[in-house]
């Protein structure tokens, strides 16, 4: 396993959970830290590696030391986007890397640019990797974007231990409704805006109780100063197991450039037996385990699901169900054998990808300079508005229309009224 081991969040839990799940194969695992350049020199390890390390679990093994393996498992292409590798002495017949972001962002932008990722890594362990999607949404994302990278053909993904969370509800936990979410604090992964965020998490309501985990000075200051009646709590101030029990509703919505490349706070959420309430294009990652509306609706929806007990009950103990079948630790298990049974080209395991104009598009984009990709995005932006603004022309002016047509008056004013009120419909 090659990763920085200062990731935060997702990353470096998936990467303990990978470990822990591994002990039981009987399997030699080394586990490398490659440091990258978004960390400080100082910034800690993240404690679920340094305890599995000290644990057992996988032995450190130095970039430079000269390693042999069946199979390098690179974690975050983030982690490989920015500094080259330095030429390690680790080689092995198969190179994966496992996809934690996406390669587009919800605007359609590049996170980071996939094919110095490709190369940094190709330079650092000695050949081409195969890219390992941890979800469904992330491997769209990286066919919209065109990236011609070998793909993996099963999601790499993360594993969630379901009995460690919780278990099934048979009803909501008190008299009034609980809503809450934990999660990193950077500002992307929260509403864009003051009204956005009370629309989600209402301020000053008796009758909904707001909990979050995972705040900072800027999500205050989006608040304006903490409404009175939510409990607030840093990350990682609390438990998340212990945070979890202690909400009806997980409700998470984010800023529109953000995409949820799997959503571990959401599986793990789902394991405690809280109800999932979610943006409808997370449905790709989760399915029949959340419910999902716009943010608008996120309030009403809890409270529709809150006063029928027996819903509630059924959602809670579906969704538990997929996650412990989806993503148990079995099934990572039963991935990894089939890797390190396959062939050196992984031929059957792998799918490379096909001549696109996706793939020129999205080069093309990347290689321009700054200025003209500035310009190309204003005129994108400018046709965008001319649009709409023809659009909303369109429709102020055939109003006046059919409102003259149903006050005409008579029987002959009002079944032409019905009648066009129909066609409008229909179209």
């Amino acid at each position: 396993m090659v990763a920085d081991c200062r990731f935060p969040g997702g990353t470096s839990s998936a990467l303990a959970q990978e470990l822990r799940a591994l002990a039981p194969t009987g399997l030699r695992v080394g586990l490398t830290h490659m440091p990258v350049a978004k960390f400080r020199p100082d910034h800690p390890l993240h404690p679920a590696l340094l305890d599995a390390w000290h644990s057992g679990l996988a032995e450190l093994v130095k970039a430079d030391e000269s390693t042999a393996a069946e199979v390098v498992v690179a974690h975050n292409p983030y982690g490989f986007s920015h500094r080259p590798l330095p030429p390690t002495g680790i080689r092995s017949g198969k190179r994966i890397l496992v996809v934690h972001a996406t390669p587009l962002n919800g605007r359609g932008r590049l996170n980071y640019d996939p094919w110095t990722v490709g190369r940094h890594l190709r330079e650092g362990l000695g050949d081409a990797v195969v890219w390992a999607p941890i979800s469904a949404l992330c491997r769209q994302n990286i066919a919209d974007a065109g990236l011609p990278m070998p793909v993996l053909c099963e999601d790499w993904r993360n594993i969630v231990v379901a009995d460690y969370w919780g278990y099934p509800r048979a009803r909501p936990l008190g008299p009034t409704i609980s809503v809450g979410r934990h999660s990193r604090p950077q500002l992307d992964k929260w509403p864009p805006t003051r009204s956005k965020l009370f629309a989600v998490y209402p301020p000053n309501d008796e009758n909904v109780r707001v909990r979050l985990l995972g705040v900072d000075e800027p999500v205050e200051a989006l608040t304006g100063g903490w409404p009175r009646g939510w409990e607030v709590f840093r990350f990682d101030e609390i438990a998340p197991r212990d945070f979890l029990q202690t909400i009806d509703f997980f409700v998470y919505f984010h800023h529109p450039r953000w995409v949820e490349t799997f959503g571990r706070c959401t599986a793990e959420a789902i394991a405690s037996g809280a109800v999932a309430i979610l943006p409808p294009y997370m449905r790709t990652n989760f399915g029949d385990a959340a419910v999902y509306c716009t943010a608008d609706e996120a309030v009403a929806t809890a409270r529709r699901i809150y006063a029928d007990r027996s819903l509630y009950a059924k959602l809670s103990r579906r969704g538990r169900e997929i996650i412990a079948r989806d993503y148990g630790p079995e099934r990572y298990r039963s991935l990894v054998r089939r890797v390190l049974e396959a062939p050196a080209d992984m031929a059957g395991l792998m799918q490379q990808p096909g001549p696109s104009l996706r793939t020129l598009r999205t080069y093309v984009a990347l290689r321009l300079p700054r200025n003209a990709r500035t310009r190309l995005q204003e005129t994108a932006k400018r046709q965008r508005s001319l649009r709409k603004r023809f659009r909303d022309s369109i429709r102020r002016r055939s109003k006046p229309v059919w409102k003259d047509i149903r006050k005409a008056g008579g029987r002959l004013g009002r079944l032409v009224g019905r009648i066009t009120t129909h066609g409008r419909s229909r179209w």
